[in-house]
């Protein structure tokens, strides 16, 4: 289970699931572990395209309230546009919409695991199975690149990938 793993995880990195949960915690320091809370998980993404997929990410932030409903339009508009000037398929079955604005007073994300794939334009053509979406205010926009870097980096280098790839093979 997703759950189970992630517990697993944090217990093994010495990792906590939201910074906002320890007093002592940079605000600048985001990992995935940290920036995409366990809750924040969409296990299974009912969209067959990356629009789809942005806007079920986005809805399912607003029904958590990590983003408040008169932002959504917004927020949506900002993701899409980001989109459409540069896909955000990363390749290796990830990809990471995201963009600046104006609404939000934190950074919010959701992840979201597609066994089928979703299509994102990455450059090696493999559809999308984890979708991590990052949607940072713009008074924070110095961090932004670097948060987007540093997620990348970390499905790259860590035993995350493997424990949601395993959940997608599993069903879980």
């Amino acid at each position: 289970h997703i759950a189970a793993g992630y517990a697993s995880l944090t217990r093994t990195t010495g990792r906590v699931p939201h910074p906002r949960s320890r007093p002592d915690a940079d605000p600048e320091d985001m990992d995935l572990l940290s920036l995409v809370r366990q809750r924040l998980v969409v296990p299974r993404l009912q969209a067959t395209d990356k629009f789809e997929a942005i806007e079920e990410l986005i809805d399912f932030l607003v029904a958590e309230n990590e983003i408040p409903d008169e932002a959504r339009s917004t927020v949506l508009e900002a993701v899409l546009r980001r989109e459409e000037e540069r896909p955000t398929g990363i390749g290796q079955g990830i990809s990471m919409p995201h963009a600046l604005v104006d609404l939000l007073d934190r950074e919010v994300a959701a992840l979201g695991l597609s066994p089928c794939g979703v299509p994102f334009g990455a450059f090696d053509g493999k559809a999308a199975q984890i979708v991590i979406l990052l949607v940072t205010p713009r008074s924070l926009a110095f961090r932004h690149s670097d948060n987007v870097r540093k997620i990348v980096c970390e499905m790259c280098q860590t035993d995350f990938r493997p424990l949601l790839e395993n959940s997608l093979s599993s069903g879980e």
